[in-house]
């Protein structure tokens, strides 16, 4: 499935699970715009298979990501430095915008840009031993990958403006703590825990999903807006087919079964 690609491994360890794998492992799967490219194709190939219901996001040979390669930002243009910002800035939109679940495995180090598309997805399992750092600017960078969108939801603004402007690095039970992660486990058991987590975001019911999703990144709104969109969703809930399974199972004491909805 990834004979495609030179800088990304893609498998199907689930019938309804895709598995994206950053691959540069002599540079700990740091990011390129090369890299970038082909991780925005397999991610809009899994996105527009109707077979997969739910994307694990991940890096090979232990390592999640590195963060951005330095090297490939010698000597940039404002041009070429613009085109990289527009391709980075595209494929964490598909990622935080994915209409499936997507889970990311977190192994090793997330540093930087790395940590910043780690924590795009909905859920994020990390080893216990991996280690999410933040340290743009020790080398004259701010942070990117939507960091100063995501990291603040996850563990408040205080507390993101300290590991930012600190530039420090976090092992994962510590990410745990702080909220950073949803996860943290044994380090070897990091793919075989994402992946069930995948399976289990992936029989979820798709639209509902979708509205819990988007009221979270809409975070913080006013209690008036967040009614209004509860509203509309719950509405839109109401008379749609997904109750009709769910109340269906319950009564039948079933699991409810979504996927056959899509």
């Amino acid at each position: 499935m990834s004979a495609e690609f030179e800088y990304v491994v893609v498998d199907q360890p689930h019938a309804v699970v895709r598995r994206i794998a950053i691959h540069v492992p002599d540079k700990r799967n740091a990011l390129s715009p090369p890299v970038v490219r082909e991780l925005s194709e397999a991610f809009i190939g899994a996105l527009s298979d109707s077979s997969v219901h739910a994307i694990v996001l991940t890096g090979t040979e232990g390592n999640f990501c590195a963060g951005g390669d330095l090297k490939s930002m010698d000597a940039m243009t404002e041009a070429a430095a613009r085109r990289r910002m527009q391709g980075n800035h595209a494929f964490a939109s598909l990622v935080r915008g994915s209409n499936k679940p997507v889970v990311t495995a977190l192994e090793g180090v997330a540093m930087g840009g790395g940590a910043g598309l780690a924590l795009l997805a909905d859920i994020v399992v990390a080893g216990q031993g991996a280690r999410i750092g933040f340290p743009f600017l020790k080398v004259g960078l701010v942070p990117d990958y939507g960091l100063m969108h995501s990291l603040g939801r996850r563990v408040g603004w205080s507390q993101a403006r300290q590991l930012i402007l600190r530039c420090q690095t976090v092992a994962g039970d510590k990410a745990l703590a702080l909220g950073m992660v949803d996860e943290a486990v044994a380090d070897a058991e990091v793919q075989q825990v994402a992946l069930q987590r995948a399976v289990e975001a992936a029989r979820l019911p798709r639209e509902a999903f979708l509205q819990v999703k988007r009221a979270f990144a809409e975070f913080p709104r006013t209690f008036s807006d967040d009614m209004q969109h509860e509203f509309e969703a719950q509405v839109a809930a109401f008379i749609g087919e997904e109750l009709v399974e769910g109340v269906n199972a319950f009564r039948e004491r079933r699991e409810p079964d979504f996927v056959k909805l899509r």
